[in-house]
């Protein structure tokens, strides 16, 4: 026996003794291949040069007893003729390639792996093999229901291994809930009660962890209505009199489309489809008309509001009254009512600045338009108000200006927060209100007599330091609202940029010493014998230094 082969039969010593203590050698499975392509069963061993196993054995556990996969020694691998050219084995990580799979494949595959420092690594993993997607089929139990009253069933059928099903409208997954249901492990899809909306079109997917496929389109033809049956009258606008040619049509929201009948004054007539014609009326023709709608699949009737045919007269002294007292903002109710003297009125429009009105939290229009109740008013309810008045002969527009008195808001005052001493002030105060606020003004909450949105010192001291309190009111709401601000005075010429009183008296003073001098020198050329007493007139010079500008 050569050293070589001591070695393996040591080692395989080693790892009978060390079976029961091996590592882990495979990751968590399973591992899924498809019907006739390849698979690898990954180890956990890294892949090194440096690593060699003595001993790499894989086993498949079938339901008679382990069948032998491959079994690798440094020099040889022993493969079973079932799995001869199907298995490759990766020495450095002991990872096994299996080709070629077939269904037959599936199940438990086990690996021992022994190390050359006589480390044993063993583990199991799960290969599914799956069979491809194919023929994919929806079929329903009827694809013409009538809406309400049937229910629907389309089961979906599918070729392939461990398939999942899923249900489709358009591009929408359909899930169970409400009139849906999903069963038999989502290949049944039960529409309870279809409606028109459930037409499609439905299909169905059909999966395994390798592919989908799906089905063709279902469609389903709802058979509903009718609904929604209208009529209309062509004229609309003109007055109907006796000779006039008028023709009444009918619509209804019906699959098949609907049969159409006519009623006058409750009684039905002998005319039959989308338009009745009445040409060169009588006054005896003026009442109620409608139209009559039938599904003959669905066997439902449905009928269209009523006509009124009659001669109109002119709206004429349309008047809308509001609130008489004054309107403040959050607190009080406002009601519009829009009426005429004369005239039967076929509809109402409210406008307000010139645009539709609409309903709102605040805003309620009677249902037959007649009124606006507005509760509490706004700010924002502030505008012209304008009722339409309209009958297919005529219009007639009547106009209400709604003031909404809010405020005194957004309290504000303008002006300097410092100034240099002897400074005029100017601070300006102003609010959003309606009608204008009046003003009052404290001064370290000492109340001044001052009535104005302005407040001013014409000359600051340093006295004027404080807080300055305008109080805006509004003697509609009965609201006040004030802001307070500060003013500091500080002394001449501490604020950078601005010529202070100060300067300004030396420039002055040092005008007045130039002229004075001026003065001194004509006299000295003119009284040039009095030149002692020149001297004198001009030169108190203490007089001089005392007008000296100290700055």
């Amino acid at each position: 026996m050569d050293v070589g082969n001591l070695r393996i039969h040591f080692a395989i010593f080693l790892s009978v003794l060390e079976c029961c203590v091996g590592q882990q050698a495979l990751p968590p499975g399973p591992v899924s291949g498809m019907l006739a392509g390849n698979v690898t069963f990954p180890t956990n061993s890294p892949q090194s040069p440096a690593q060699q196993f003595l001993t790499i054995t894989w086993t498949f556990k079938s339901s008679i007893g382990p069948v032998p996969v491959v079994s690798s020694l440094p020099t040889l691998n022993n493969i079973p003729a079932a799995y001869e050219g199907r298995v490759t084995v990766n020495r450095t990580t002991g990872s096994l390639e299996l080709r070629q799979l077939t269904l037959s494949d599936s199940g438990v595959y086990a690996v021992n792996m022994v190390t050359e420092k006589g480390v044993t690594l063993t583990g199991e993993t799960n290969l599914d093999v799956y069979a491809p997607v194919s023929e994919v089929t929806a079929t329903a139990n009827t694809t013409s229901p009538v809406e309400f009253n049937d229910t629907v069933s389309v089961t979906c059928s599918a070729r392939g291994s461990k398939l999942f099903f899923k249900w489709l409208n358009g591009t929408s997954e359909i899930v169970s809930g409400g009139r849906v249901s999903l069963s038999n492990g989502n290949r049944t899809l039960t529409i309870s009660s279809i409606l028109r909306y459930d037409s499609g079109p439905l299909y169905c997917n059909a999966s395994n962890v390798f592919m989908t496929r799906r089905s063709v389109n279902v469609t389903f033809d709802v058979y509903f209505g009718p609904d929604n049956a209208v009529m209309t009258t062509v004229p609309q606008n003109n007055l109907y009199t006796t000779g006039s040619n008028l023709t009444l049509s009918c619509s209804a929201l019906s699959n098949p489309p609907a049969e159409l009948h006519w009623a006058f004054n409750g009684n039905l007539l002998v005319q039959v489809g989308s338009q009745l014609k009445l040409d060169s009326t009588l006054e005896s023709q003026s009442g109620n008309y409608s139209c009559w709608a039938y599904n003959s699949k669905t066997q439902r009737y449905k009928p269209s509001g009523s006509s009124q045919i009659t001669i109109l007269q002119k709206i004429s002294g349309a008047n809308l009254t509001g609130p008489s007292g004054p309107m403040i903002a959050g607190n009080s109710s406002a009601n519009l009512t829009c009426q005429a003297k004369a005239g039967h009125i076929d509809s109402r429009e409210w406008l307000k600045n010139g645009k539709t009105l609409s309903p709102s939290d605040t805003v309620t229009i009677s249902a037959d338009k007649s009124s606006v109740s507005i509760k509490p008013v706004q700010v924002s309810d502030s505008g012209e108000y304008l009722c339409k008045l309209t009958n297919r002969v005529s219009n007639d527009n009547a106009v209400y200006k709604l003031i909404v008195s809010y405020g005194p808001g957004n309290v504000k005052v303008d002006g300097k927060r410092a100034v240099e001493v002897g400074t005029r002030v100017e601070l300006k105060c102003s609010a959003e209100s309606v009608p204008s606020a009046t003003f009052s003004w404290a001064f370290n909450d000492t109340a001044r007599n001052v009535i104005t949105p302005e407040y001013i010192i014409d000359h600051a001291t340093y006295k004027d330091t404080g807080r300055y309190t305008c109080v805006a009111s509004n003697h509609v709401t009965g609201l006040n609202a004030s802001f307070v601000h500060t003013l500091s005075v500080k002394e001449e010429g501490s604020l950078p940029g601005e010529l202070s009183s100060g300067a300004i008296a030396g420039i002055v003073i040092g005008v007045l010493v130039a002229i004075v001098i001026i003065a001194v020198v004509v006299k000295k050329v003119m009284k040039k014998r009095n030149f002692h007493q020149l001297e004198m007139c001009a030169g108190p010079r203490k007089t001089n230094e005392r007008i000296e500008s100290p700055y």
